[in-house]
């Protein structure tokens, strides 16, 4: 099997995933670039949160992501926000998707409750968004890894675009 070959067949499972979560779940999905493009717009008003496990947010994440535990409860989440979310966006992400819209779905009516604007879950995880060649950062700065989760999981992993490389690389 070629290199384009396995490129597009984790595509195509990763696509598959996307969207089998979408029918399981209320909560709406984002996609990279509409995100990048909010963020752009307002960065203070999109809060993201990366619903993953310490060791593969170490290996890299979203620049602007905070580090949620995937079984922290909706209440102790909650505690760790103002009181008033009015205009706050809030993007939950994973490596596909499926922890982070299981949360999402969990914690959405309680952010609209508190005036959030709206609540998505990042299409694809952090799987799609570097497949699409979007920036991903570590402690060390840019980097184009990301934590396969598991050997199956990262079956699902496309490869980093070619012209993809770190900052300062």
């Amino acid at each position: 099997m070629t290199a384009e070959t396995c490129a597009l067949d984790a595509s195509s499972k990763l696509e598959t995933i996307e969207d089998m979560l979408a029918k399981q779940t209320t909560v709406l999905s984002i996609s990279g670039p509409m995100l990048t493009e909010a963020i752009d717009d307002d960065l203070e008003t999109v809060q993201i949160f990366d619903v993953r496990e310490p060791d593969e947010y170490a290996v890299s994440r979203l620049a602007q992501a905070t580090l949620v535990s995937p079984a922290i409860s909706a209440d102790e989440f909650l505690q760790m926000l103002p009181p008033d979310l009015s205009g706050q966006t809030f993007v939950f992400y994973c490596s596909v998707g499926r922890r982070s819209s299981t949360f999402a779905e969990l914690i959405g009516p309680a952010l609209k409750a508190r005036s959030a604007k709206a609540t998505y879950n990042l299409r694809g995880g952090i799987f799609r968004w570097r497949g699409l060649g979007l920036p991903l950062v570590n402690a060390t700065g840019p980097t184009i890894d990301v934590h396969p989760f598991s050997s199956v999981w990262q079956t699902f992993l496309p490869p980093a675009p070619a012209t993809q490389t770190p900052a300062g690389a």
